[in-house]
């Protein structure tokens, strides 16, 4: 059928078509022919928000339209107006049908002729039905285009864009991914592990990738072959181009083709360590991620291999590493000022290894930090300008809270820091590698006496998670091993001297209290605590 469009109205239906076309591919004005006495256009688009694969009865034959426009400032004859609409022929199983008057299908081609048209007739459009056969696979693409040429013109008008076909609803790419489970893996070594894939649901994708996440930089997997490259945002990307994955079947990655994950020498352990990979089909979007990738300088391709093996369940490749224990040791200087004035206590903590100190991620929130937990000599309060709840900063950027301000930590059991009152906590941000030296810069005022002593500790948040709290994710404080390999200086306890002369004291050290409390201490951006979070669970691992 023929649509003829008053001038007036055919900018606010193309502005219409631009944003249906727009929702589901690219189009461009190709190069036409300069015309002195009128312009052309044309356009053309699906009528649903774009055309689907997923071959059923509903989806075989998809409604579209075309239009062509011939327009000036008044009223010129143009006479015959040939409009030829057509498809690129590189992707197969299309075809075209249409039952307007003036047009004739044939494969992927519609041609049309409008007799006796003026310029003040402005525009015409042709409804259409796109054939899509099941050999049309999700985020296929093909190329449109629409020529205008009026009896008056020496050369067609070409207009032109792109569709990509979109999966249903009930057909968008679900790929599990299965790794091998691999114990006793010492740090510092490297294994091959097993991989697989299939595509869950229904529905068939012509080309996928592989993508490797760099997430855990303890467990980091190599995968240097010609078809695999850096992503910019972090990760490996492998382009599995013409592996079109059939529902139910299982992809191996194959025995000439494997990864290697490597354990960091210094990953603390024992713990659970977790690879994670993903499969995706490719879109016209990631396609240019694809575009862009940094390829490895290799001879061979990452290949996986369709097999007979039964249904897969997603899981990640599993590293459970051998005892690799941390120490972290706590100092802390003496406070050296008469009564009134103010001083700045340095605590110092130190990784003296062998592991990095990785503080390990709460179930709920992802979050693990470690902390200074801080209980004041009598007669010493902190001098900051606090904020709302009781927390400041520190010179040195450290997130601090006075526990007396904050309504949380006012009703926590102090014992659950190993002290007999919490006055301060603080934030340690990210891990303590081996070696390394952390000072935490408490500004101090003195209001009493000399003679006092203070006590500092560090310990991990996962230190303060209980067997209550961590049982709605099914899991209990044996998931969460301390790893500290030695406690005993974990505790360290400092003075007030009041002016009779400084120094630092060697640490003592303190029993570790039984921990019963039902609180959950982790970090958040300018915080040291905050809520349990319970709207969803996740894995206790790194």
């Amino acid at each position: 059928m023929t649509h003829k469009i008053p001038f007036a109205k055919r900018g606010a239906l193309r502005a219409g078509a631009v944003l249906a076309a727009t929702a589901f591919g690219t189009a461009v004005a190709l190069p036409a022919q300069a015309q002195s006495e009128f312009e052309l256009d044309g356009y053309a688009f699906p009528v649903e928000d774009t055309f689907y694969t997923g071959w059923t009865e509903e989806t075989r034959s998809q409604a579209g339209q075309f239009y062509a426009s011939a327009y000036g400032d008044d009223e010129t004859e143009l006479g015959n107006v040939h409009v030829v609409f057509g498809l690129s022929d590189d992707l197969g199983g299309l075809a075209l049908e249409t039952s307007d008057e003036h047009c004739t299908a044939e494969g992927i081609t519609i041609t049309c002729d409008f007799t006796d048209v003026t310029t003040y007739m402005d525009t015409v459009w042709v409804d259409f039905n796109l054939l899509v056969s099941e050999t049309v696979h999700a985020y296929d693409t093909v190329d449109w285009s629409v020529s205008v040429q009026p009896t008056s013109a020496e050369a067609p008008a070409v207009f032109g864009g792109t569709w990509e076909f979109s999966p249903t609803e009930d057909d968008y790419a679900q790929y599990l991914v299965s790794g091998s489970t691999h114990e006793g893996v010492v740090p510092g070594s490297s294994l091959t592990p097993d991989v697989a894939f299939m595509k869950a649901n229904e529905g068939t994708y012509n080309d996928v990738y592989f993508y490797i996440s760099d997430g855990n930089p303890l467990l980091q997997t190599a995968a240097e072959y010609s078809n695999c490259g850096l992503v910019e945002w972090g990760g490996v990307m492998c382009v599995l181009e013409g592996l079109a994955p059939e529902p139910g079947v299982v992809y191996e990655l194959s025995a000439d083709t494997p990864l290697t994950v490597t354990l960091d020498a210094n990953a603390p352990g024992p713990f659970e360590y977790n690879a994670w990979y993903s499969v995706e089909a490719f879109d016209m979007w990631n396609r240019d991620e694809i575009d862009s990738l940094d390829y490895f300088d290799a001879d061979t391709e990452l290949v996986f291999e369709a097999t007979d093996r039964a249904a897969i369940e997603d899981n990640p490749v599993t590293v459970v590493s051998t005892e690799n224990p941390y120490n972290l040791a706590i100092t802390a200087n003496d406070i050296d000022v008469a009564k009134g004035e103010t001083a700045v206590v340095d605590i110092t903590v130190e990784n003296s290894g062998p592991a990095d100190a990785v503080a390990q991620p709460h179930p709920g929130s992802g979050e693990g930090s470690f902390l200074y937990a801080i209980q004041l000599p009598a007669g010493v309060e902190t001098d900051a300008e606090l904020q709302e709840n009781g927390y400041f900063t520190t010179a040195g950027d450290n997130h601090c809270t006075v526990a007396a301000e904050n309504e949380w930590l006012a009703e926590t059991d102090p014992a659950l820091y190993r002290l007999e009152r919490l006055d301060v906590v603080c934030s340690i941000w990210g891990d303590i590698e081996s070696g390394a030296t952390l000072t935490l810069d408490l500004p101090v005022k003195v209001t009493g006496d000399p003679g006092a002593e203070g006590t500092a500790v560090v310990l991990e948040s996962a230190e303060l998670w209980t067997d209550e709290e961590l049982a709605y994710w099914d899991l209990t404080t044996e998931d969460f091993p301390i790893l500290d390999g030695d406690l005993d200086d974990n505790s360290g306890s400092f003075s007030l001297k009041g002016g009779n002369g400084s120094g630092q004291l060697p640490v003592t050290g303190m029993p570790l209290a039984v921990i019963g409390s039902a609180a959950v201490v982790a970090l958040a951006a300018g915080a040291v605590v905050f809520v349990l979070m319970r709207r969803r669970k996740a894995a206790a691992e790194w």
